[in-house]
This record gives structure tokens, sequence and C-alpha cells, in this order.
């Protein structure tokens, strides 16, 4: 992709994550969605680590353990 069409995808991806909460209505659906997008990013964490650098750390998932008690 060119940079221009990269960074114009990316301000609407942000722009749609701004106006979630004030979109979803239901407690319940908005939670969902922060959550997917917690658990997103939290893999994609991962993937970076595991994946591309090849170190093994489990410090991830204790942390995330224990904030989603």
């Amino acid at each position: 992709m060119k940079r221009g069409i990269r960074s114009i995808l990316l301000m609407a991806c942000l722009l749609i994550l701004l106006c979630l909460p004030m979109a979803v209505k239901m407690p319940y659906m908005l939670h969902i969605c922060i959550f997917s997008f917690y658990m997103g990013s939290a893999s994609l964490a991962w993937s970076v680590l595991g994946g591309l650098t090849g170190q093994t750390s489990l410090g991830h998932a204790a942390f995330m353990g224990l904030g989603l008690i």
C-alpha cells in the first residue's frame, strides 16, 4: 500500500474507535468491543515477541491474568 492510503486508513480506524462509545448504547456490547480490542492487542504483542523475535515470555500472560480477575 502507498503511504498516503495507509495513513488515511489509519485515521479512519481511529475515528471509528473514538466514536464507538457514542454509537453503542448497550453497556454489554461496549464491554465486548473493548474486550475484543484488548485481546487483539495482547495477541499482537505476543505475536511480535514470540514470532518475530523468537523470545519466550510468560510475563504477558501473567499480567493479563492478574488484570482480568
